[in-house]
């Protein structure tokens, strides 16, 4: 399928890339790393957004395009999502294309699209487009590496995940040369926006435990949707706090309760998320429940009691 898509990829002149709505490090790396490859091989390449670019990647200089409903693409092809839906209002545009393809390393339940390239063992999507990248035969130089470096170094926590595997570090080891890795790190994992730090104060200082210390719970039933972004970690923030093994963040978008899901060893993410219609990784996953917020959190924290 590797092939395949890169066959396809350069028989076009204009490419699409879109990933999932409030995009992490992995999904804004993995696509502007293709992006810029693509362009390299003289196919004009755009990644669409529905937002600009969050503050946390502000650093990177990434320029997407920002989604509006008059626009169409023959061409697209996502990145770290295995759902069109995942893509929040930019799902047309994968609709109603004509040639379609998916790059992405979660679970999935079933092939959302003709050409669909998926590795549920990969650290990252960033390791799934480094792969494409060579067999497109781009050459990669600072800027590929750097959004590759972030994407890789984001979805596993900097290497402490437990999905970082031996090819992972051997990924890393080749773009190191290219990355200004102290830089990246530190704005990565070091600098906060000063917005972040109060809202993930306020959140932290209200983290509720459950079973004995082994669940930590986060919960953001008022928050506004600017503020989203800034609170992608703090499953993690609920997980590291000593004795948990589960961390959990629920938050309230629209109608619906988001959950997102950090586990520890066995305690497994992606069926716990997958009984209430989600799904991703062993060790990481969410789901969106469509209930009050104290109800479906509730709910949720009674399926997790089963695991410990």
């Amino acid at each position: 399928m590797l092939k395949k898509i890169a066959q396809k990829l350069k028989s076009l002149t204009d490419i699409a890339i879109l990933t999932h709505e409030n995009p992490d490090g992995d999904a804004l790396g993995s696509s502007f790393a293709l992006k810029f490859a693509l362009e390299k091989l003289g196919i004009k390449a755009d990644v669409v957004l529905e937002k600009p670019i969050n503050s946390d990647f502000e650093f990177t200089g990434w320029t997407p395009l920002v989604y509006d409903e008059t626009m169409t693409f023959e061409n697209v092809i996502g990145v770290d999502f295995n759902e069109p839906t995942r893509t929040g209002t930019c799902a047309s545009l994968f609709e109603n294309a004509k040639i379609k393809a998916i790059v992405d390393h979660h679970i999935c339940k079933a092939e959302p699209c003709e050409i669909f390239l998926s590795d549920h063992t990969a650290a990252a999507a960033g390791e799934l487009v480094f792969e494409l990248i060579n067999e497109l035969g781009a050459e990669i130089d600072t800027n590929i590496a750097t959004a590759l470096y972030i994407s890789i170094m984001s979805d596993t926590g900097g290497c402490r995940f437990g999905n970082t595997t031996a090819k992972t570090h051997t990924i890393l080891a080749s773009l190191i040369g290219l990355v200004d890795v102290s830089y990246v790190c530190r704005m990565l994992f070091d600098i906060t926006p000063l917005r972040k730090l109060e809202l993930s104060s306020k959140l932290i200082s209200e983290i509720e435990f459950y079973g004995d210390g082994k669940i930590g719970v986060i919960s953001a039933e008022n928050l506004a949707p600017e503020d989203e972004h800034y609170l992608n970690d703090m499953s993690n923030r609920a997980l590291n706090v000593e004795g948990c093994q589960i961390g959990v963040f629920f938050k309230q978008r629209g109608d619906i309760v988001k959950v997102s899901l950090r586990t520890l060893g066995e305690i497994d993410a992606a069926k716990i998320c997958s009984s209430f219609g989600g799904g991703g990784h062993k060790n990481a996953a969410g789901c969106g429940i469509s209930k009050p917020f104290a109800e479906a959190k509730e709910e949720f924290i009674r399926e997790l009691m089963k695991w410990i």
